[in-house]
């Protein structure tokens, strides 16, 4: 048991004499300025950009289905009420009546315990399709009826957030530490 505390301490002690060197010899180097935080931030714009995000409220209205020799069948009379129905709610949308109500009202949305909010959401993430669609739309205005696989979809745009870079301040730890990591690793093998 004694040999194995011996070793212990001495592994203590190696590191310990590590870290000092460490701090003593290294650490001084890689300090960095100000400036050189402010131009590594001016240089790379896009490590630091707050992407683009929009926030929606939906409302979905599923077709009714049956079963028939074990597989879903949609009813053409049951699609045509659906489209109506949704088209009617859209309706009653663009006259002003209050999206929350409607949503909470008639959807059928998982986001209908939250009046049918989502987001934000990064743009880049969305579907080519979908973000073309919200692409076309301004803030507070309600899309046309969107068929899906399984029924019919309104959106409504909430927020449109547009990419922007993050304020120095707010970045300014994250730039030190990578500027920071980079300049020990290399310090650490010239001294080594």
């Amino acid at each position: 048991m004694l040999f194995r505390s011996d070793e212990f301490i001495k592994n203590l002690e190696k590191e310990y004499i590590k870290a000092r060197v460490q701090q003593a010899e290294i650490m001084t180097r890689i300090q960095l300025t100000e400036e050189e935080a402010r131009e590594y931030y001016r240089s790379h714009p896009k490590e630091f950009e707050k992407p683009a995000t929009i926030t929606i409220r939906d409302i979905y209205v599923a077709v009714p289905t049956t079963r028939q020799g074990g597989q879903t069948v949609m009813n053409v009379g049951a699609d045509d009420d659906t489209k109506k129905k949704i088209e009617d709610i859209r309706a009653r949308a663009v006259k002003g009546e209050d999206f929350v109500k409607l949503v909470g009202e008639v959807s059928e949305s998982p986001s209908k315990a939250n009046g049918g909010l989502i987001g934000p959401i990064n743009v880049s993430e969305l579907a080519p399709q979908v973000r073309e669609l919200l692409d076309k739309m301004k803030p507070g205005e309600i899309s046309d009826p969107i068929r899906t696989p399984t029924g019919y979809q309104l959106i409504k745009l909430e927020v449109r957030t547009t990419a922007e870079p993050e304020a120095f301040d707010k970045v300014r730890e994250d730039i030190a530490n990578r500027i920071g990591s980079s300049r020990l690793e290399a310090e650490q093998k010239k001294y080594i």
